[in-house]
């Protein structure tokens, strides 16, 4: 028989069981994790589909590209939206394969993983250093695919040309990126990051609008 006592002190601990499953449901929202099974990784030289806008950028201000691991600087390069499976771009705990466009690592700006389109940075390759110099090609020439799982930011320039060696049998991006290139606007000077992320914080909203939110929190005016 249960005391007046012990029966608030159910409820109490119902409540308090109630509140820790919200707080971890909440962080793995936060984390971007989804419900059930995860996707399979993409394999190896799994190639993107296709681009569907290209736009070359230039930067008064260059800033580190801190997805490989010698954080060159940038101070030019293509801001890109690229056609992919959705199921390769679920969001994922651990390891998953490093999205390479020409001899450069790429950095995702959006999920992508409900639209299939995910906005991206792709910095000029020149812009190595001297000893990992290699040929700027045009975008129309170059391939774009998953590598193998890694981390990005430790990822370096032999890594990278081992890579795009093992992928060199895969069709360049070709005509997906001189019809992107030919319908979209001219190169554009920019003064900062903060500017080109708001370029793609547009495209977030023309050509991923569910991810609109995460959009609109990078159009907020920042101090730089």
């Amino acid at each position: 028989m249960e005391t007046p006592l012990r029966k608030p002190m159910k409820h109490l601990v119902a409540i308090f069981a109630c509140v820790i499953l919200a707080a971890a449901a909440g962080a793995a929202l936060v984390r971007g994790a989804r419900p059930g099974p995860a996707p399979p990784l993409a394999a190896p030289e799994t190639p993107v589909n296709g681009v569907l806008y290209a736009r070359h950028f230039t930067l008064a201000q260059p800033y580190p590209h801190t997805w490989r691991a010698e954080r060159p600087l940038v101070s030019s390069g293509y801001l890109v939206v690229l056609d992919i499976e959705r199921e390769y771009l679920v969001p994922r705990q651990g390891l998953e394969p490093v999205l390479i466009l020409g001899e450069q690592t790429v950095e995702r700006i959006n999920n992508g993983d409900g639209s299939g389109h995910l906005v991206a940075i792709v910095p000029d390759a020149h812009l190595l250093r001297d000893a990992d110099r290699v040929e700027q090609r045009d975008l129309a020439e170059r391939r774009s695919f998953f590598a193998t799982p890694a981390l990005p930011e430790e990822v370096d320039g032999a890594w990278i040309a081992a890579q795009v060696e093992r992928a060199a049998s895969l069709a360049p991006l070709g005509a997906s990126a001189r019809e992107a290139l030919a319908a979209g606007t001219s190169p554009v000077q920019l003064e900062d990051r903060v500017a080109l992320e708001h370029l793609a914080a547009e495209l977030i909203m023309r050509y991923a609008p569910d991810e609109s939110e995460q959009a609109a929190g990078m159009l907020v005016p920042l101090l730089r």
